[in-house]
């Protein structure tokens, strides 16, 4: 087992060993510090991962480096089950407190039929048809 996680399971702070609370990976007073880094860096034109100066034009706030390996990383983690399981989660928290709220699922407008707007439950109904349709002719065309 890792540093990291001896730390978190432990209900200590990764950083300074403090507690944490809440099941969190860092204790407020760290939490606090890396926001003000990240807000400082921000600001100033620097990568908000490791400091080093910004490329004219750069939108991420990360240098090319920093930004190729939180891609490459973002990729790995979005294709394992890991993170295909994490995200069937989240969207089903937010399909949770979009159905509490009453508002659409997909553009947070007022729901009409409980989970959509009209706009979004019309285009669902659409590629429901198309798809059908497609299922017909398939199995209609391979019969013959």
């Amino acid at each position: 087992m890792t540093r990291y996680r001896k730390l978190r399971d432990a209900g200590l702070c990764v950083q300074c060993m403090a507690p944490s609370g809440n099941g969190k990976s860092a204790c407020d007073a760290c939490l606090a510090k890396g926001v003000a880094r990240y807000q400082e860096r921000k600001t100033s034109g620097q990568c908000v991962t490791c400091g080093a100066g910004l490329e004219e034009g750069a939108e991420s706030g990360r240098c090319v480096e920093c930004e190729d390996r939180h891609r490459r990383y973002q990729v790995k983690y979005r294709d394992s089950d890991a993170g295909k399981k994490a995200n069937r989660e989240k969207m089903a928290r937010r399909r949770a407190r979009a159905a509490l709220a009453g508002i659409c699922e997909q553009c947070s407008a007022p729901a009409t039929n409980g989970r959509l707007c009209h706009g979004h439950a019309r285009a669902h109904v659409a590629r429901c048809k198309a798809y059908r349709a497609r299922k017909r002719a398939k199995t209609s065309g391979g019969a013959q």
